[in-house]
């Protein structure tokens, strides 16, 4: 469904090119409509029967096929047939309730303020509910007359009115409700609506003053003790019998007849608008506006607004006994709006107000503008470059979230969302493409440090983990990717074994029937004897992945994907209308389409924060809180980087083989972008992704539910630049709330010509024949029947109607619009004929309806002329899959405000954001003379360290050293530092477990109970190493720590000294950090030990980078799927509440390894030893 405006426009492209078009209804121009006076069903409320009679002729008889009732007498003649049996077929309209889906909208909506002049009015999605009732059923009644008064109208008056009430009109004291003999009547709770519910049986058996639903029956009729018996629900209000027959008067329902009527209209550009191209509304009218005049018509003043049924009340209230001054009326619908003076707040503000709050999605520019006064304000370097960081982050769409690291541990991050406020590039390794993932496990691959700021940008790997998540709980795409892979990894497995074993395919087999059957004749005559084929045998060690038949399943899985998302002889595409051969790969297909229309995805993705959708703040003091206005219009480019990491994620799932080996998640990828690169066949347009959009937020949105919005782009056309009224940019348009609008685009920003938000046709406003200021006089609207211009011009003064007729039109006691007046006058006034144009149509309900339609006003919003193109941007939508860019890279410096609704264009290439960090100016410190060169050989020496139980190994490499003088901090001539960082290990299942304690004397060092790691448990376990730093480094010591190395002993060599940790076979999926993701883990397997070596993420191979205190006081991380090794020898030691104990005492050394200079590459590596406790327990 998510695609579904932009298969419309395809479909429409394809008609244009083939002439071919296919509609229920007559085609209509976008900007145009249909008006009609009515739409009568084909059949009204009432039982039918249907004939059915086949009749069958040979040349010698006739045969009559037909269904008869078996008690019919046999006909008394011969040839004569048994009378045909009727099919009953029950027609039902509905008469006490209206079903909600057959309302589209209502004007003013729920709680809306609106002018008193404003007439409301309801549309119906069926445009045969204002007449599929009669207005009365024929005349039994004695005191009606047989003659209809509508004839000379040649229509049928609908039997619903709508009626605008003040609270008192409808408000009941105690002896009101107990005259008219309301079921559960009570004073002191009244309905808000005036509405009273009940069912129809009460109505017709209880209520004292109703309209007389028996007045057109029959005398004897079965329908009336069915009405009297319904236990149907029904509202019911009671207005009073003086202002219905003001308004409805009994003798005269003619002016109902003016108040519906419908309209065909064109889809183009509405929300969640399928394929049809246009639309038949029927619309009702209310004839009664808010106060106008009087104590209430200078203040707000609250309406209720009922549909009601008037049906049979041309036969007058049923009250006999003439007990009550109100009349009990059916109200099948209704709601409350607030009437005002004509200058408060309106239709026409709102646009006004929406056209001012539009920016990009990102924070409100007041807030960022706050923002950035406060950063230039701060004294301090420091606090002035973090909230420039700060100020820029939030420019580009990011904001800062908290987030739980796979240890639990919480801490913040940054993320955003697939909408953000600044072109995007292919890959966010813009430096390098070749750093980015093609494809990742576990969602980690695309985590990002931001250097700048010190923290992880999440917003890619929380894409893969939102893709995988939505894809394993969508059943039916879960189960087609699961039976799709399956059907892939067969194939390949069965092609790959064929091959290995020289077998043919059953179809070449057969194929190849007659040369084999020549071949073996030859044998048999002595010619073409065989030739002994020597197999080679592969003796070189090759990875598994290089490896013969790692390879050959590549290719095989390559030839089955190809294979199972054909349609025919190419590349399936549901835009070619054609079923795939595969129906899985049409889900599958189908689903990343949809995707890619942000279809599914939660909002709080798509909106990352509030705030980027709250309107713009009004401006406020430091003792005032920000209050968020309701309108905002918000611009947004589509990051396809984060839609490729989502698709990713999902594709991740119902894997057959191992991580490393899954070629058919590329392959599927790699098949989609050849349906993204091809063209649509029968015309010139490849299949639409969006690029760009916009958020409208409004109450413009909940006012006019369908409001039409519009793109028009730019093309060049003969070397100018004009604009393009057959392309159509705009893919999705969805509502999101009643006051959220979301529309998608298939363009950039310097495409758009102009954006457009117009009233559509069937929901404009109707407004009463009045002046709409004092002494303005009231002028009608020329229309045309033929020859109309395209700008309609006022109606001339000379023609105008007399202002003494004008008064007429409406009645200001009442508060309604006198229609058969001005119906009248219309047939005077509105007739004209000249040479080119004329008016000669009869007056009815739709010429009506246009008179009282209020100025249709539309938004156009335009970009300024310095920024429109000279060339079209051209693009090829491709998921990523690794290799080489499709397009160049491109990126947005943020801006602080703009003239265009998108702000800026993208226009150069930026790596990443440089940003100005205040640096200590350097401590002067006296030289010394220059050193020999030459006496600096490759050596090794043991210096004395200050650490705990460590030595200190300084490595020298051979390298040139200028012959100059150099400082003290570029020598070797410096105190080493002391060691830093203290481990603990536990297994994964396990809290921390306090720290063994020093105590008693001679001292012993005692353990806590549950410091240990079993040994004899059936599983693997998971072993988390906690590493954290214990002490300042020296001041004397200015040293930077580059590298730590956890040395693991294992369980390989008899006699080892060491007791071993885990078995020598580790075959674990490896380390992985659990809350520094500064750090990365290196695991080293030899022989007789495991070594962890934790490093700069950033850093080369073969690189040893600084690594600053801040980004290392916590170094923990987790290492997976280890067999522990089972105990070799005991030891004595001391635990808590259990005494001298036997453990497996176990050695585990940290290594931390500095760089004593800058200019030089020494190193100097601090060992500790640590114990670890083991206990062969099963756990």
């Amino acid at each position: 469904m998510a695609r579904v405006l932009a298969k419309s426009n395809i479909q429409k492209a394809r008609s244009r090119s083939t002439d071919a078009r296919e509609a229920i209804l007559p085609p209509i121009e976008n900007g145009l409509q249909k008006l009609y006076n009515h739409s009568l069903p084909a059949l009204l409320e009432g039982v039918y029967g249907i004939e059915a009679k086949q009749t069958i002729q040979t040349a010698n008889e006739e045969l009559h096929i037909y269904n008869f009732d078996s008690a019919t007498p046999t006909p008394a003649l011969p040839g004569q047939d048994y009378p045909v049996a009727l099919q009953k077929v029950t027609v039902q309209a509905p008469r006490f309730q209206l079903d909600p889906k057959v309302i589209n909208s209502y004007y003013p909506p729920d709680g809306f303020t609106e002018q008193a002049r404003i007439l409301p009015h309801i549309v119906f999605n069926d445009p045969h509910v204002p007449w599929e009732r009669p207005l009365f059923q024929p005349a039994f009644h004695p005191s009606v007359s047989a003659i209809d008064p509508f004839q000379r109208l040649s229509t049928r008056p609908p039997w619903i009115a709508l009626l605008v009430f003040d609270p008192e009109e409808l408000e009941l004291a105690k002896p009101d409700g107990e005259v008219l003999q309301i079921p559960s009547f009570n004073a002191n709770a009244l309905p808000n609506s005036g509405a009273y519910s009940m069912t129809v049986g009460d109505y017709m058996t209880k209520i004292a003053s109703r309209i007389a639903l028996e007045g057109g029956l029959p005398p004897g009729s079965a329908e009336l003790p069915l009405l009297q018996g319904s236990a149907e629900p029904v509202n019911i209000i009671f207005p009073k019998k003086e202002l219905i027959q003001a308004v409805l008067p009994q003798d005269n329902l003619i002016e109902t007849l003016y108040l519906s009527h419908v309209r065909q209209i064109s889809t183009a550009g509405l929300p969640d608008a399928a394929n049809e191209e246009s639309r038949l509304y029927s619309i009702c009218i209310s004839q009664r506006t808010g106060p106008m005049v009087g104590p209430k018509s200078g203040k707000p003043t609250t309406q209720i607004v009922h549909l009601v049924s008037v049906e049979n009340l041309i036969y007058g209230p049923y009250d006999p006994s003439n007990v009550s001054d109100r009349i009990g009326m059916i109200s099948l619908f209704s709601w409350n709006y607030t009437s005002t003076p004509p200058l408060a707040t309106d239709f026409v503000t709102m646009m006004k107000t929406l056209a001012d709050q539009k920016q990009m999605l990102k924070p409100p520019n007041p807030i960022l503008q706050e923002i950035s006064l406060f950063a230039g304000g701060q004294a301090l370097p420091n606090m002035k470059t973090a909230a420039d960081m700060l100020q820029r982050r939030l420019s580009m769409g990011y904001t800062i979230t908290r987030w739980r690291t796979s240890k639990g541990e919480e801490t913040v991050a940054l993320t955003r969302g697939p909408l953000v406020p600044i072109a995007t590039p292919v890959t966010p390794a813009a430096a390098s493409s070749s750093d980015w993932p093609k494809a990742s496990v576990t969602g980690e691959d695309y985590q990002i440090l931001d250097r700048d700021l010190g923290l992880i940008d999440v917003s890619y790997s929380s894409a893969w983990q939102l893709g995988k998540m939505m894809a394993i709980i969508d059943s039916v795409f879960f189960g087609a990717l699961l039976r799709f892979r399956s059907a892939v990894y067969k194939s390949a497995a069965s092609g790959l074994r064929m091959e290995l074993m020289r077998l043919r395919p059953a179809s070449t087999v057969i194929n190849d029937a007659p040369h084999t059957l020549q071949r073996v004749d030859s044998l048999t005559t002595g010619i073409g004897l065989p030739v002994r084929n020597a197999i080679t045998l592969q003796n070189d060690f090759v990875t598994r992945q290089e490896s013969p038949a790692s390879v050959g399943f590549a290719v095989h899985t390559d030839d089955a994907v190809d294979r199972l998302t054909r349609s025919g002889e190419r590349t399936y595409s549901d835009y070619q209308l054609e079923k795939g051969d595969n129906s899985d790969w049409e889900i599958i297909h189908n689903w990343i389409s949809d995707k890619l229309f942000l279809s599914g995805i939660p909002f709080h993705y798509l909106v990352i924060d509030p705030s980027h959708i709250a309107s713009t703040p009004i401006p406020f003091s430091a003792k005032d809180p920000i209050q968020l206005p309701s309108e905002a219009l918000r611009f947004f480019h589509v990051d396809d980087a984060w839609l490729d990491c989502f698709i990713d994620g999902a594709l991740s799932t119902a894997n057959h083989v191992s991580v490393e080996e899954d070629h058919s998640r590329l392959k599927i990828k790699e098949l989609y972008n050849v349906f993204l690169r091809t063209q649509i066949a029968q015309t010139q347009l490849k299949p639409p992704v969006p690029r760009y959009g916009f958020f409208l937020r409004s109450l413009l949105v909940k006012a006019v539910p369908e409001l039409r919005i519009t793109v028009t782009c730019w093309k060049i056309d003969q070397g100018a630049v004009v604009e393009d009224n057959i392309r159509m940019p705009m893919v999705r348009l969805i509502k999101i709330d009643e006051h959220t609008l979301l529309a998608l685009l298939d363009c950039l920003p310097q495409e758009i010509a102009k954006i457009t938000l117009a009233q559509p046709p069937h929901q404009q406003r109707f407004t009463a024949p009045v002046p709409a200021a004092p002494g303005v006089p009231y002028q009608l609207k020329r229309l045309y029947s033929r020859g109309a211009p395209a700008e309609w011009p006022s109606f001339p003064a000379a023609q105008a109607v007399p202002e003494p007729e004008v008064a007429g039109w409406y009645d200001a006691r009442t508060r309604s619009v006198r229609v058969d007046k001005l119906a009248q006058s219309l047939r005077a006034a509105l007739p004209f004929t000249t040479p080119f144009a004329a008016f000669d149509a009869k007056i009815g309900s739709a010429i009506v309806g246009l008179e009282l339609n209020d100025r249709n006003y539309q938004l156009e919003i335009k970009p300024p002329a310095e920024s429109i193109p000279l060339s079209m941007p051209a693009r090829d939508r491709q998921l990523w899959t690794g290799g080489a860019l499709t397009e160049p890279l491109q990126h947005v410096e943020p801006t602080r405000g703009g003239t265009s609704p998108w702000e800026q264009v993208p226009r150069s290439l930026k790596v990443s954001l440089e940003v100005a960090v205040a640096m200590k100016p350097p401590t002067a410190i006296p030289t010394t003379e220059h050193l020999d060169t030459a006496a600096i050989l490759l050596s090794q020496q043991t210096v004395t360290g200050t650490g705990q139980g460590g030595t200190a190994i300084i490595y020298k490499r051979p390298v040139a050293l200028p012959q100059t003088r150099l400082t003290l901090q570029s020598t070797l001539l410096r105190a080493p530092p002391s060691a830093q960082y203290n481990l603990r290990v536990r297994p994964a299942y396990r809290n921390d477990t306090p720290r063994p304690v020093t105590s008693g004397i001679p001292p012993k060092v005692i353990f806590s109970a549950h410091d240990y790691i079993p040994t004899t448990s059936p599983y693997l376990i998971d072993l988390i190493f906690c590493i954290n730093q214990i002490s300042a480094p020296a001041s004397v010591s200015t040293a930077s720590l580059c590298a730590l190395s956890i040395i693991v002993p294992s369980h390989t060599v008899n006699g080892s000294v060491s007791e071993p940790l885990i078995d020598g076979n580790y075959n674990g999926s490896g380390a992985q950090m659990l809350h520094n993701k500064r750090l990365t883990p290196f695991v080293v397997r030899t022989r007789e030990q495991l070594q962890i070596r934790l490093m700069a993420r950033s850093s080369r191979p073969g690189e040893l980078k600084n690594l600053p205190e801040e980004m290392v006081r916590d170094a923990s991380f987790v290492l997976r799927g280890c067999a522990v090794a089972p105990i070799q020898s005991e030891s004595r030691i001391e635990v808590v509440g259990e005494g001298s104990v036997s453990r497996g005492v176990t050695n585990i050394s940290v290594e931390e390894t500095y760089r004593l200079g800058d200019e030089v590459a020494e190193t100097v590596s601090l060992k500790r030893s640590f114990q670890v406790l083991k206990k062969a327990v099963e756990e």
